[in-house]
């Protein structure tokens, strides 16, 4: 499938579980953990013998790491999404603008590619319309 549908797939996905999961009315802790069991159990049937191979100690590690950012964003998001005095939207929207500012940072600092003037604007406008949400 080409990137770009996956991508409008994934958004799609993405944006849609959060509103199934707050009518649920479950404690954010609970929402958080059947939300990522539920994840194990979608990605299960695509699981093959030749993804084995690419299992290292290291990189097990890091995937451990990665899953537990992915397990602390998902109690923050869980607890903001109950929350009364501010919209299932504008917490959806906080999010995403935080995860491309935190993204487009940490690939610089990680994978060393160059903030240019564009990703700089970028970065900035997403932290003002931040600002403008929260107000």
């Amino acid at each position: 499938m080409p990137a770009f549908l996956s991508s409008l797939f994934a958004g799609i996905f993405f944006g849609s579980w959060p509103l199934v999961m707050k009518r649920s009315g479950l404690h954010p802790m609970m929402a958080a953990i059947i939300v990522n069991g539920g994840a194990m159990l979608a990605l299960a049937p695509f699981m093959r013998r030749e993804y084995i191979g690419s299992v290292t100690t290291m990189a097990i590690a890091i995937a451990v790491v990665a899953a537990l950012l992915n397990g602390v964003g998902h109690v923050f998001f869980q607890t903001a999404i109950t929350s009364k005095d501010f919209g299932i939207t504008n917490v959806i929207l906080v999010m995403v603008l935080a995860e491309i500012c935190a993204n487009m940072i940490g690939d610089s600092l990680v994978y060393h590619d160059p903030i240019t003037l564009k990703r700089g604007v970028g970065i900035a406008t997403a932290i003002v319309a931040v600002v403008l949400l929260r107000s």
